[in-house]
């Protein structure tokens, strides 16, 4: 005795699933790329500013602000917030950066950090004076 419609029931309950199961597995590849990403940006957004020698920090804030901006809105993908964080002494230069994708039962968050002691001694030296100037 053959069941005709077993196979179309079996497929109905089935298929959803594996649907699902695609789908989830596309949006945690889409969330782990935009971390990688986000981390190669936050590291070359802190070299940028390592490399910037003689500028003050205002102007080392708004270039790594700047270059942020550009390289999160070309290259990250499906994210609804993306913010960062600058600070910038007179040795090191610190970029931290937060996103959140939302998948269809949870938000995934992540932050990078990163931080590089800035190159030239000269120049910490040269903002040392500035900052005795100005008080």
């Amino acid at each position: 005795m053959k069941k005709k419609g077993s196979f179309t029931i079996e497929a109905a309950i089935v298929v959803p699933f594996l649907l699902l199961i695609m789908l989830l597995l596309i949006h945690i590849s889409f969330f782990l790329y935009n971390r990688e990403a986000a981390t190669v940006i936050a590291s070359r957004a802190v070299l940028k500013g390592v490399q910037m020698e003689q500028e003050g920090k205002a102007d080392i804030k708004n270039e790594i602000a700047s270059f942020l901006e550009e390289e999160t809105s070309a290259h990250l993908i499906f994210t609804q917030s993306v913010r960062w964080d600058v600070s910038v002494t007179l040795t090191k230069v610190k970029v931290k950066l937060y996103l959140i994708q939302d998948m269809p039962f949870k938000k995934l968050s992540c932050e990078i950090a990163e931080e590089m002691n800035r190159l030239n001694p000269v120049s910490v030296l040269w903002e040392k004076e500035r900052f005795q100037k100005a008080k």
